[in-house]
């Protein structure tokens, strides 16, 4: 768990980095009275116009260091810390506003992308149809390049944690729908990704976006792994 934090906290620190998914760690704490408590915390980016900041929410998950909780405590736990990060960010971005007029956390010269137009042909080159959504990211995602490339955190020890979504539906053409991608780089420790697909379900900043295996994802149709393909037709991630 330490290990996945300073690499958390690593990628923070590079300035290409736009957006990361939180990372969760629990750890006993002694308080200064003498107090055994297991700590939940939530570690999240905070960018800023001239700086970025990685932000810690915690909340307690009981007296003693043999404390249990449930899964589904533990999700409605990190919920919590999920949305106290978001106003901690946003009172900071407001704040460095108020200092530096013009901005508000965000890059205003940022590529806009039309709405559900095909991609487009600027300057001999075709322009993307769509970026990648950023609302809610796995903990091992990471978005650079304005959002249209991400990469998965400690990519020689994690496997998963670092799939996306569109973030508006693929644009149809003359042949159906389809989409292309770029391989920048790859890491020989692990064999037959990626994962690639169509779903019908729309990406929302919501608990149970991501199912817990990949190709269980509801609503989809899915080529990977090792030439295979999967299906489902469920909303529900199976």
């Amino acid at each position: 768990a330490n290990k996945d934090v300073a690499n958390f906290c690593d990628m923070c620190s590079r300035a290409a980095v736009e957006a990361v998914g939180e990372t969760t760690i629990v750890q006993p704490v002694v308080c200064a009275d003498g107090v055994q408590l297991l700590v939940l915390s939530l570690v999240g980016l905070c960018r800023l116009p001239t700086t970025s900041l990685v932000v810690v929410v915690q909340e307690s998950l009981g007296e003693g260091f043999s404390s249990r909780i449930s899964a589904a405590t533990k999700s409605s736990l990190v919920e919590r810390c999920r949305l106290a990060l978001a106003e901690v960010c946003e009172r900071l971005q407001a704040q460095a506003a108020a200092v530096e007029p013009g901005t508000d956390g965000e890059e205003e010269d940022e590529e806009r992308i039309p709405e559900c137009k095909t991609a487009e042909v600027e300057h001999g080159q075709r322009r993307p149809a769509f970026k990648f959504f950023r609302q809610r990211l796995q903990n091992h995602c990471i978005l650079t390049g304005g959002g249209l490339t991400a990469t998965r955190r400690e990519e020689r020890e994690i496997q998963n944690g670092c799939m996306v979504f569109s973030d508006r539906p693929v644009p149809p053409s003359s042949a159906g729908l389809a989409f292309s991608l770029r391989v920048d780089a790859t890491a020989s420790d692990f064999y037959a990704l990626p994962l690639l697909g169509f779903t019908r379900r729309e990406p929302m900043d919501a608990p149970g976006l991501y199912p817990e295996v990949s190709h269980c994802l509801g609503q989809s149709v899915l080529v990977g792994t090792g030439s295979k393909a999967y299906a489902r037709e469920q909303h529900e991630h199976f």
